[in-house]
């Protein structure tokens, strides 16, 4: 079995003032937009279920890809109940409790199109952290030029460095 899985949502999910909106308007509404995003979640992690273990830990990283900064992070990151929810209903994971969620992380990234990129990492695997690291410099050496100011050439010496961590 692999140790590292990963799913897209390709759509901006609810955000919590939406659902808060919904749930003062009309209960049946906002059971209609929970279903919908679970529903929705549930789709998209339906591929990973027959490579995950439903019974292990996992770490997760959300990567949530917004338009621009104009609502806040934990807002945007309510949405993490609809996908946690659409695991279970998926059969990738058996509960969304503490038996099964060892840790969340949340990154947030400007872009053209929304949605988010859940990362999976089971907790045995040696160097989990080192999967978070190598994902972070890998985003730093795509905004990178391969020569410094001066003209010196770093950027390979760079690289073989970061690999071997």
């Amino acid at each position: 079995m692999e140790d590292v899985f990963t799913f897209t949502v390709d759509t901006k999910l609810c955000t919590l003032n939406q659902y808060i909106d919904a749930e003062r308007s009309n209960k049946f509404k906002a059971a209609k937009i929970k279903s919908g995003c679970t529903f929705l979640c549930s789709n998209a992690a339906m591929p990973l279920r027959k490579k995950v273990n439903p019974e292990r830990r996992y770490h997760f990283l959300f990567e949530w890809f917004v338009k621009n900064k104009k609502e806040d992070p934990d807002n945007i990151s309510f949405a993490q109940k609809f996908i946690f929810d659409g695991l279970v209903k998926a059969g990738v994971l058996a509960n969304d409790g503490h038996k099964n969620v060892a840790s969340i992380s949340h990154q947030f990234i400007i872009d053209k199109k929304e949605g988010v990129r859940v990362t999976l990492v089971d907790e045995d695997i040696p160097g989990f952290w080192r999967v978070q690291l190598n994902h972070k410099i890998e985003q730093l050496i795509e905004n990178l030029d391969e020569k410094d100011g001066e003209g010196h050439i770093w950027y390979p010496r760079f690289l073989e460095i970061i690999k071997k961590l």
